[in-house]
């Protein structure tokens, strides 16, 4: 299958219609690192943050590898959230605070495993 075609199919789940920071509909940037979609305004915060972090791309505009649409197909806005409130950090956290906790990196760290075919 395409890479964009898969990526149009990612980004089309409902969860994945509005960015994963601030609702807003329709995001067309991605956070590769966590596997979640965003808004324009959101992924400029989240390019402010090192690219160990959150590596950003255009969902039309950037190419994307393989191992980058499986690590989107491992994560998932809702996946992320849900993640992250089990810790006790909400989908309203401020940006530089939320990816920068034990748990976002603990969430990363399972999806490069994930997408690398490991548990």
């Amino acid at each position: 299958m395409a890479v964009s075609r898969r990526l149009w199919e990612l980004q089309s789940q409902a969860a994945n219609k509005i960015c994963v920071d601030c609702s807003q509909k329709n995001p067309q940037w991605a956070s590769v690192s966590d596997g979640v979609f965003m808004c324009l305004e959101c992924s400029g915060k989240h390019c402010g943050l090192c690219v160990h972090i959150s590596f950003v791309r255009s969902v039309t505009m950037d190419s994307w590898s393989k191992i980058q649409i499986k690590k989107m197909e491992a994560g998932g806005n809702d996946a992320l959230n849900a993640f992250l409130s089990q810790y006790g950090i909400p989908k309203e956290t401020d940006i530089v605070t939320k990816y920068n906790t034990s748990a976002a990196k603990i969430y990363r760290d399972r999806i490069q495993a994930l997408a690398k075919g490991r548990p």
